[in-house]
Parts: structure tokens; C-alpha cells; sequence
């Protein structure tokens, strides 16, 4: 926007650029509203995404922020349930990993038995965890 003041404008107290008019929800002008609206629903999304991680390192005594650091640190990733190795590029709730033959063979039966067989997830998770103990 324009810095210099015209007739009838007001000062965004955001950004401290000469506006029309501010937005009455906000008091801010309309690309600072649209900015920060944009900014606390993807905090939204964030949180109500990684509420439950949050909430047990908030039960653990963290602080709300260590609880976001312990969510994207290593500690916060996935482990394969038949390696154990932390899977760094998979989605939260990835099961098993690609790179060893026995994690594909576990991994394979496990989609397996709840596409082909109709079981559901967890049931498929147990029966698979079943023939990796033995």
C-alpha cells in the first residue's frame, strides 16, 4: 500500500500502511486480516493434527513448547514395528518400513489382511505383530 496519508485513510496498526478502511473482525486492514487469518488456521490445523502427541508430552509434565519440539524432533517419528528403525520420510502413522526383506514381507501381509481380507486395521496389526513375536 501507499505510505502516504490520504484523505479519509486510516493507519493498519499491523503493518502501519495508509488504508480506506480496516476490518471491523480484525482492526487490521485486509491483507493483514487475510494474512493472519491464513496464519492461526494452519496453526489450527497443526494442532488439531498433532493433538494427541501433544497432549501425551503434556501429561509427561512438558511444557507446551517442548511438546512441539518433542513432536518434530526424531523422538516424534514413527518406528518400524519390525526393525525398529526410526522411518524418517514416512507419514506419523506409518507402520512398517520398506528396507529390509522381512519389513516388506510383514508389511505386505499386513495391507494384506485388511484389503484383501476384510479385517480391519487394528485386528491386521495384532495378527501380523502376532507372527512377528512368534
Amino acid at each position: 500500500m501507499d505510505k502516504r496519508a490520504l484523505p479519509n485513510s486510516v493507519v493498519c496498526p499491523n503493518c502501519g500502511d495508509f488504508v480506506d478502511y480496516l476490518i471491523v473482525k480484525t482492526g487490521w486492514c485486509r491483507i493483514c486480516s487475510y494474512a493472519g487469518s491464513v496464519l492461526v488456521n494452519k496453526l489450527e490445523q497443526y494442532l488439531a493434527a498433532n493433538a494427541d502427541e501433544i497432549e501425551h508430552y503434556l501429561l509427561q509434565g512438558k511444557s507446551l513448547n517442548k511438546a512441539i519440539d518433542l513432536v518434530h524432533s526424531k523422538n516424534g517419528r514413527p518406528h518400524c514395528l519390525s526393525c525398529g528403525r526410526i522411518m524418517d520420510r514416512a507419514p506419523r502413522n506409518a507402520v512398517f518400513c520398506r528396507a529390509t526383506k522381512q519389513c516388506r514381507k510383514f508389511s505386505r501381509r499386513y495391507v494384506y489382511l485388511y484389503r484383501e481380507k476384510g479385517m480391519t486395521k487394528h485386528a491386521a496389526l495384532a495378527k501380523v505383530l502376532e507372527d512377528l513375536n512368534g
